[in-house]
């Protein structure tokens, strides 16, 4: 793969990064993984989205565009409560795993999801 200012090009076909690059995934990435991509999973999204709860991302405050369900806490992972969950755009999703993964030693997930939004308003 070419270097451009020391990063790999991603695959103008996938969006991807070339296998030889990708990095290993562990085993709870492996199973996070397939957990969001079952059955189980698809109902509890469905369950939330037919619900009264907020229907905007959270940290934007927008209604348009496709919204992830971003884990509060993974406390009850796999047997989550509706009020686990809180809908976040992908871009806004990853700016709260940056912030958490930079300040987890410091930070929960949820305090990390409320600095994003705060973050978001100051701009």
């Amino acid at each position: 793969p070419i270097l451009t200012n020391g990063r790999v090009d991603l695959c103008p076909k996938t969006g991807r990064r070339p296998k030889m690059t990708r990095r290993k995934m562990s085993q709870k990435q492996k199973d996070h993984r397939a957990y969001l991509r079952s059955a189980e999973w698809k109902k509890t999204k469905e369950r939330y989205f037919k619900s009264k709860l907020i229907q905007v991302c959270y940290v934007c405050e927008k209604a348009t565009g496709k919204l992830d369900l971003h884990h509060r806490t993974y406390e009850r992972w796999g047997n989550e409560r509706l009020t686990d969950l809180t809908p976040v755009h992908r871009t806004c999703h990853k700016k709260i795993h940056r912030l958490y993964s930079k300040n987890k030693k410091t930070m929960t997930l949820w305090e990390a999801t409320t600095l994003a939004r705060t973050n978001y308003r100051k701009k």
